[in-house]
């Protein structure tokens, strides 16, 4: 019977380098270590001349060697020297197991098993490459830019699995209990391949690296992710839980940025620029070491400026739908967040109407593209629900006036790349607007009490905007000032280009790749 278990266990393969996950073959080089520990035991039942418990030994030792053979071709084919290796080790075991007798003491027959098996061991070392398996799990098709071209490198590398997961969320009530759940996998790009959440056993494959952009988990007021995938549940399962945050910001950041469940769980944070590298760290120095979050809080731009950077280079056309609204004129840009919405909620709608009366004044020259925030509409529901009519009403008369149509997509790279302009919320989008060269110009949150009824001059106006990546409407003809000038403006990008270089790092669309280096190197 041991002869038949043990006897000449071929492990068909071929000589070459392999690779495996990265858990397996920590997984394989512990199987090692109590290999040994088990030949230590052998040589104590030898020199006792126990021989029964000596014979069930050794067939456990061979077991595990054929196991760890096994599980390298299982996880990817023939290839591997070590095999050969652990079939020399088993020969050992076998002629060990029918020949033995007081001829050799226990420490000679250790030191033989050992050998052979050090070899084994040190193949495995040497000749597997970890293949690492990296997960991306978005909540927003919309917000996918934040991870594309770290999912773009991980695709690229030859010694990487990468999937795509995206994740249900759930509209929130206002009392705070769940209302609709929604899943955007099907509004994907094509390109990229999905894979559905339940058909990906996290707790089983546990993956090398999980890449997300939501850290608000339970606290964010609108939506909430399922559960089970907050960040907290996904730090379990994975030895390097990474954030990148699905906004850029245009100033300093802010508490309510920085205290999410996504940065305090996850491993590593990427940030936009180092400025906002050392804020977060001031933000968090009073509950987390210096020492963790120099190593944790890392500045290397943003994905989202990869995308643009590529985009507006592309060759995508101009949709026939958009081409007839525009019919030859210049687009401006109109953008409204969340924050427009909420910071001075009684005169939102005011605000709306006024910026559509400057419109409706230069409409032979420009058409208005208004890309609204995909959280709109639920922000309204939830927080301010008796603005919803009204609203609805304000977006009715936008259309009905023909001032501009709207802008439904997904993401906003077509608008940002058919508009001449932008105007409207400051905000995550403005930096990555600004990434254009184009002119912006970004109305203030507090309307109409910082907008003053004094008019401010052309030369005042083109001084303070040409020295800016943008300017901000201070006076109720800025927004006039700034259609009237677009040319001029439009002259001034490189100047533009030098102060956006102060918020941001790796402006040159590589950030993404080099973020999945610098992860794929530090686990």
């Amino acid at each position: 019977m041991l002869r038949k278990k043990m006897g000449r266990t071929k492990i068909v393969t071929n000589d070459g380098v392999i690779k495996l996950r990265k858990v397996l073959k920590k997984n394989i080089l512990d199987l090692f270590q109590t290999i040994y520990g088990v030949h230590v035991s052998l040589k104590e039942l030898i020199d006792k001349k126990e021989y029964a418990t000596v014979q069930s030994l050794l067939n456990d030792c061979q077991e595990a060697a054929i196991q760890i053979g096994t599980s390298i071709e299982n996880s990817e084919g023939d290839g591997l020297i070590a095999v050969k290796f652990l079939e020399g080790y088993c020969e050992s075991v076998y002629q060990i197991a029918v020949g033995i007798s007081d001829e050799y003491t226990g420490s000679e027959i250790q030191s033989i098993l050992d050998e052979k098996l050090i070899k084994a061991e040190n193949s495995v070392k040497k000749d597997i490459k970890v293949r690492l398996e990296v997960v991306f799990m978005p909540y927003k098709a919309s917000m996918w830019d934040s991870l594309e071209s770290v999912w773009m490198a991980a695709r690229d590398d030859e010694n990487c699995d990468a999937y795509v997961i995206p994740i249900p969320y759930f509209d929130k009530n206002p009392d705070g209990s769940f209302d609709e759940m929604h899943y955007e996998g099907e509004s994907f790009p094509d390109y990229v391949p999905v894979t559905h959440y339940d058909d990906y056993d996290i707790e089983t494959r546990r993956p090398d690296v999980i890449y997300i952009h939501n850290p608000y988990d339970r606290y964010n007021k609108v939506t909430s992710v399922d559960p089970r995938f907050y960040s907290s549940e996904l730090k379990k399962w994975t030895d390097c839980l990474v954030y990148i945050p699905y906004y850029v910001l245009p100033k300093k950041v802010t508490e309510n940025f920085v205290n999410t469940s996504g940065v305090v769980y996850a491993d590593k944070v990427i940030v936009q620029g180092r400025s906002y590298q050392d804020d977060y760290i001031n933000i968090l120095k009073d509950y987390i070491s210096k020492d963790i979050l120099q190593n944790k809080i890392i500045a290397m731009g943003s994905p989202k400026i990869d995308k643009i950077v590529r985009y507006v280079k592309s060759d995508m056309p101009v949709s026939e739908e958009w081409k007839k609204h525009i019919n030859g004129r210049k687009v401006i840009f109109l953008n409204t967040n969340v924050s427009l919405i909420l910071n001075n909620s009684e005169r939102f709608i005011d605000n709306l109407y006024r910026m559509f009366d400057v419109f409706k004044r230069h409409n032979d020259e420009y058409v208005v593209l208004w890309r609204e925030h995909p959280l709109s509409i639920g922000t309204i529901k939830s927080m301010r629900p008796y603005l919803l009519e009204d609203y609805i009403k304000a977006k009715e008369y936008f259309l009905n006036e023909k001032i501009g149509f709207l802008d439904n997509n997904p993401e906003a790279y077509d608008a940002i790349k058919v508009s001449d302009c932008y105007f409207g919320s400051g905000g995550s989008l403005t930096v990555v607007y600004a990434v254009t060269g184009k002119p912006m110009l970004v109305t203030d949150y507090d309307y109409p009490n910082k907008i003053s009824e004094d008019n401010i001059s052309l030369e005042h106006f083109m001084k303070t905007l040409c020295s800016r990546t943008y300017y901000i409407e201070r006076n109720k003809n800025t927004l006039d000032l700034f259609l009237d000038n677009i040319e001029v403006l439009e002259s001034q990008k490189e100047k533009r280009f030098q102060n956006l270089s102060e918020l941001l790092e790796n402006i040159d669309g590589l950030a993404g790749y080099r973020i999945y280096k610098y992860i794929s190197q530090n686990l």
